[in-house]
């Protein structure tokens, strides 16, 4: 990478060099340009616990849209003074810095014809030079906005490429790891929409507006603080985000076709308040593992539990007694999350690797029963009661008769 870089700064004092012959203002110690500044940096230069601050350094002949493109570009430690990063320097550049330990620098730079980023740990110097998904860099032509970056937290950064005089502006959401002491990212394409309807799920009289993003992107990974590192199957993974105007309240990522990122999220009514509503009926290497969760929010964006159940069985045939399934407790526990999908919404699901069309009612949400009912376990008889089902379906689950199986005692 610095290596192209170099290539173009040459580039560019090449042209300085032949407007000078042509007796055009190239040359700073000629006329117009022997004064002309340096290149400054946009946005917050220091870090924001102080300890680190990009700047340039030195100067050089090379004068481009009015300025002298500095010598270098770098970060240093403002208590030592020492240089922890460098490039060479540009006719523009700008930083914006996260709000986490340690803070991760986003350093924009470029030229006439050309714009890039690089991010950089300023703790151990290690940096990732921004790419589109299809690890192709930053279109010549194509140009960065004002408002470039947003850091969404300390480990997500959008980015946003192309002004509204260049190409149609489009955003990544870039992701960052730092295994042993380097740093990697990834970038999704990220699109999102409104969906229908306003709610008030922090009771504080403000309505709220709930987005669908989706990351696209070649396969990859996704980092998130709560769960660790994610990687993605097939390059595309969705975010429900909950905002009031233009601040975000609330989110839950990882939704995707993957196994691991399969999951529901519905809005529900209970006694006339907004609730959300996440179900996951997992099943997986013979475990069965099913947990809802019924909550509103504080103003601060935390969640305030009305209801919330799991139950956690062992489907292998060496089950211990206390693992095996109480189909009892299995048929309350569906009867009761069945009763508030009565009253939900479908905001995204991804249950058994498919996507679910946000908007449907969640009285049509029956993926949970596809675990127990389907080709291979039998289909749910109308004419028996739901704890019966569910004794004919584990039976069958352990090639016995319903007189045979076990379940827990």
């Amino acid at each position: 990478m610095r290596d192209k870089k170099r290539e173009i700064l040459a580039g560019l004092l090449g042209l300085t060099m032949l407007l000078s012959a042509c007796g055009q203002s190239g040359d700073p110690s000629q006329g117009s340009t022997a004064n002309a500044p340096v290149a400054e940096i946009e946005g917050e230069v220091t870090s924001p616990d102080g300890r680190f601050r990009v700047e340039t350094a030195g100067k050089t002949d090379t004068y481009v849209s009015g300025v002298l493109v500095p010598e270098f570009l770098r970060i240093v430690d403002t208590g030592t003074g020492e240089t922890v990063w460098e490039e060479d320097g540009y006719a523009w550049q700008s930083v914006s810095w996260s709000q986490g330990e340690p803070a991760l620098a986003a350093v924009a730079y470029g030229g006439r014809t050309w714009q890039a980023v690089t991010v950089v740990n300023p703790e151990t110097g290690a940096s990732w030079d921004f790419t589109l998904p299809d690890g192709s860099p930053i279109p010549e032509y194509t140009f960065l906005p004002e408002d470039w970056c947003r850091w969404v937290d300390d480990i997500h950064a959008d980015i946003t490429v192309g002004r509204e005089d260049g190409k149609q502006p489009e955003t990544f959401r870039c992701v960052f790891a730092d295994p042993e002491g380097t740093l990697e990212g990834s970038s999704f394409l990220l699109t999102e929409e409104a969906l229908p309807g306003t709610y008030d799920f922090d009771r504080d009289g403000t309505e709220e507006t709930v987005y669908l993003q989706t990351l696209e992107g070649s396969d990859g990974f996704l980092c998130y603080q709560e769960t660790g590192s994610q990687t993605i199957e097939n390059g595309i993974e969705w975010t429900v985000a909950l905002r009031e105007g233009d601040e975000t309240l609330w989110q839950r990522e990882g939704f995707s076709t993957a196994h691991v990122g399969w999951g529901s999220l519905f809005t529900c009514q209970v006694d006339g308040q907004d609730y959300l509503l996440s179900y996951t009926p997992y099943m997986g290497q013979g475990w069965l593992f099913f947990q809802y969760q019924l909550f509103s929010l504080t103003e601060d964006g935390e969640p305030v539990m009305l209801a919330e159940e799991s139950l956690n069985y062992n489907c292998n045939d060496n089950a211990g007694p206390e693992d095996r399934m109480d189909p009892a407790e299995m048929a309350a526990f569906l009867g009761r999350v069945h009763g508030y999908l009565e009253n939900a919404t479908l905001l995204l699901s991804t249950e058994g690797g498919a996507w679910h069309k946000p908007g449907s009612s969640g009285a049509e949400f029956w993926d949970d029963y596809a675990v127990f009912w389907n080709e291979d376990y039998g289909l749910y008889d109308e004419s028996l009661t739901l704890e019966e089902n569910l004794k004919n379906s584990w039976a069958l689950r352990g090639n016995r008769g319903p007189e045979e199986a076990v379940f827990q005692t």
